[in-house]
């Protein structure tokens, strides 16, 4: 259950009310019972000076008959009981009983001291049927049990110049209860009543002056959530809350011109939405035919490579090609050129990509075209050199990269020429040696009128020359680290009686072995020849 404003002020104010209640009816009887304390001490201290005077002889005049005379009348003018006695206790005289004698003793608490001067005010109740006597301002705990309570003031009787007796003064306090009683309760009916009376006033101001305008604010809350700005809120005052009505005002206007606004935006987007609908239909058909003529590329470009090894006498043919996308850049063929001599090469254009892809496929053409009419590896390169710069030489970020080489396993010779690409490896499983083929030629395409150093071999029965693209020793694993030329180096030394498919597998399992989950950033390709030991 949730409280209004107005009732959690009448809660405050009912607490403060009660706090302050009960503050004033504690002030109030400490203040009566002090008044009244001073009152009555100063009452009863004229009595016992009057029944001081009255002797003016020895104490033991007290019990004759003028004497009693005397008090009685003193009596009558006051209804205080007086006690007279000496300073052994003995009751001389007493106004409320007409017998004294020795066998009446006062109270050892209330004899008074042979040297006291003054007089001295206690307060006298009985507990399991024995007097005790209480300071006066502990009266206030016996306001509820006051019948059995009384006021008594004792003093000194001079006589003969020293003191020879005391004169008790004493009298009830049982109307003082039902008194104070009362008048805590008046004040409690007047604080009730103060309380009914501030409380509706505070309960009706609150609720007109703070509740009503709040659930005005609250009404116009759930009207602008509706979208509904048309309500405003007009509070003819000038404090915090109508401050508050005229901001919500400009905020309820400010909010009406935003959604406007926004409504209209809206509107053009949904018909830019619609056109871009349109254009992201017409943009996922030319995405299709993208993707399909790349598709088509990968199978002219798939058929552009080897897909059958020609039949070279003493010489094992194996390769493996593997491309990033759908189309690449990485290139090889292999021609027999008679039945003892092969003619191969790799290559690697600059780049991916469809530039790439179509630099790949003119330079696998005219290496078939040119392996026939040109019988020297550098002239073949120079050739196709000279054919690229004429239509790339202005693209110098285009240029391919290759090897290639005639092995003739008659005569047991190898030529080759080198365009810019890693060299190869000459693998001897007879010594352990390997030795890299190496012939100085820029890229092909690069520049013009350019020579190729050729170099010739020789080789010898189980001889391997491997040829590989950057895909092979620039592999990477998760942590950036490259595969490197020594540990292809270390791979073929491993595997010296490993045939050209087997060291082919080897090399291509240990990489993706090497690579784990990395993604691989550049197409592989791996050739591997090999001179066979037994001729045919």
């Amino acid at each position: 259950m949730r409280l209004g404003i107005s009732t959690k002020a009448i809660i405050v104010l009912l607490a403060v009310i009660a706090a302050a209640t009960a503050a004033c009816a504690f002030f109030i009887q400490d203040a009566m019972l002090d008044h009244y304390l001073r009152v009555r001490n100063d009452h009863l201290a004229s009595v016992a000076s009057a029944v001081d005077e009255l002797i003016a002889a020895d104490i033991k005049e007290a019990s004759t008959p003028d004497f009693s005379r005397m008090v009685d009348i003193l009596s009558l003018r006051n209804p205080e009981r007086i006690i007279i006695s000496d300073m052994n206790g003995l009751i001389l005289f007493d106004s409320r009983r007409t017998r004294t004698g020795s066998n009446l003793d006062l109270d050892e608490e209330m004899r008074i001291k042979p040297d006291s001067d003054a007089g001295v005010l206690l307060l006298r109740t009985s507990e399991n049927l024995k007097a005790i006597y209480l300071h006066p301002k502990q009266v206030f705990r016996l306001l509820d049990s006051s019948e059995d309570v009384s006021l008594v003031y004792y003093a000194p009787i001079r006589a003969n110049g020293g003191t020879s007796g005391q004169a008790m003064v004493s009298e009830s306090v049982a109307k003082l209860g039902p008194i104070i009683r009362l008048t805590r309760n008046k004040l409690i009916i007047f604080m009730s009543a103060l309380f009914l009376a501030t409380g509706a006033a505070v309960f009706f101001l609150v609720n007109k002056s703070v509740a009503a305008p709040i659930m005005k604010l609250a009404d116009l809350t759930k009207r602008i959530a509706r979208k509904d700005f048309q309500e405003r809120v007009d509070f003819r005052t000038s404090d915090e809350i109508s401050y508050l009505g005229r901001s919500f005002n400009t905020m309820v206007y400010n909010l009406e011109k935003m959604v406007r606004e926004i409504e209209e935006q809206n509107d053009g987007l949904i018909h830019l939405s619609g056109e871009l609908e349109l254009r992201n239909e017409e943009l996922n058909k030319k995405q299709r035919l993208i993707e399909y003529d790349l598709r088509l590329a990968h199978r002219v470009q798939q058929e552009l490579l080897p897909q059958t090894y020609p039949r070279i006498e003493g010489v094992l043919i194996s390769a493996a090609n593997f491309q990033v996308g759908e189309i690449g850049g990485d290139c090889f063929d292999f021609y027999k050129l008679d039945d003892y001599r092969l003619g191969a090469f790799i290559g690697d254009v600059s780049g991916k990509g469809i530039a790439a892809a179509l630099v790949m496929a003119m330079s696998t053409i005219l290496f078939s075209q040119l392996k026939d009419r040109l019988d020297e590896p550098s002239v073949i390169l120079g050739r196709v050199n000279e054919i690229m710069y004429r239509h790339f030489g202005s693209q110098h970020s285009i240029y391919l990269t290759c090897f290639f080489l005639i092995l003739d396993s008659r005569n047991m010779k190898l030529s080759y020429s080198c365009a810019g690409h890693t060299p190869p490896l000459l693998f001897r499983p007879s010594t352990g040696e390997i030795f890299n083929l190496e012939s100085e030629g820029f890229g092909l395409g690069m520049f013009n009128n350019v020579a190729y150093e050729q170099k010739t071999i020789d080789v010898m029965p189980g001889d391997k020359i491997i040829l590989y693209t950057d895909g092979v020793t620039d592999c990477r694993d998760s942590d950036g680290q490259m595969f490197g030329h020594e540990r292809l180096v270390e791979m073929v030394k491993n595997n010296p009686d490993s045939n050209t498919y087997r060291l082919t597998h080897f090399i291509v399992e240990e990489l993706g072995e090497f690579a784990g989950a990395a993604a691989r950033q550049d197409d592989l390709t791996l050739l591997i020849l090999e001179l066979e030991n037994d001729k045919k």
